[in-house]
């Protein structure tokens, strides 16, 4: 799955370079970011998708310099610096904080945004 999803990715930079100057061609990075969301939860080996989407856009949009090419280096490992060390783990947390105010605070259930749903689906 980690490699379809790498494999999905790297057809949709390329699939978005062909695009890039359609009036809809933001659509095609939407996409990207959907699919490296989905393919955390699989593996974070999609995060490496991330340099080369960086360094085809950076060709694409901007005259080619070195220290261009260097800056889009550098803005494509703070992302995935800020992917993996801040949003990977912080996510999970502030779903627990949310679940631990509703349960302690409001005296719902445990997993009551399931229970809800279960309600409507039993009809």
């Amino acid at each position: 799955m980690s490699y379809l999803f790498t494999a999905i990715v790297f057809w949709a930079i390329l699939k978005w370079d062909e695009a890039a100057d359609e009036k809809h061609h933001y659509r095609w990075l939407i996409f990207i970011a959907f699919m490296i969301g989905l393919s955390i939860g699989v593996h974070l080996l999609n995060l490496l998708t991330i340099p080369a989407l960086t360094l085809v856009f950076y060709f694409r949009k901007f005259k080619t310099t070195k220290k261009g090419i260097v800056l889009a280096l550098l803005a494509s490992f703070v992302i995935t610096a800020f992917i993996m060390y801040f949003l990977i783990p912080w996510i999970p947390k502030l779903a627990g904080t949310f679940e631990l105010f509703f349960v302690n605070t409001f005296g719902l259930p445990f997993n009551s945004e399931r229970s809800s749903i279960s309600c409507y689906c039993s009809d």
